[in-house]
């Protein structure tokens, strides 16, 4: 009910966050590229028992190989893609609440809060990279998520 009553009052904001979720949600048809399909390669050999790209040991992050390994679909591998990545729009969105709630905690003013909110979701960063396989969004869920649990 509370959320409801927000938006109520911030509708602009309340557009900016929708329009911020429906352009992440653009990249779900994106082919992978660059360290994505690393990552895939590397998510491949992790389900045979081994830790590397080629025929070296990898040093990219485990994190993501990981989660894309948990969450491949061996009869429709697009569709372990697309999981990854509503998967990483919910960390972002996650990661929102926790940066409103430590602002929050903070006392500053919820339109303050908001508009720095509404700035992170249309930054050219956050639109290209938080819904994509890279570990942006985790980061980002991370980052704010200790800092709003710090004592």
């Amino acid at each position: 009910m509370k959320i409801l009553n927000l938006i109520k009052q911030e509708r602009i904001f309340a557009i900016i966050f929708f329009l911020s979720l429906i352009s992440s949600l653009r990249t779900l048809m994106l082919p992978l590229q660059g360290d994505e399909l690393t990552y895939a390669m590397i998510s491949d050999n992790i389900l045979t028992g081994k830790y590397y790209q080629v025929n070296r040991p990898s040093t990219v992050i485990p994190v993501i190989p990981f989660i894309m390994s948990f969450l491949k679909v061996n009869s429709f591998p697009h569709l372990g893609f697309v999981l990854h990545k509503l998967l990483n729009i919910g960390l972002m969105f996650l990661g929102f609440r926790f940066a409103y709630l430590f602002l929050k905690k903070e006392k500053l003013n919820q339109r303050v809060i908001l508009a720095i909110l509404a700035l992170t979701a249309t930054n050219s960063i956050g639109i290209a990279f938080f819904p994509s396989l890279y570990p942006e969004s985790i980061l980002f869920f991370c980052f704010w998520g200790f800092m709003f649990c710090k004592p």
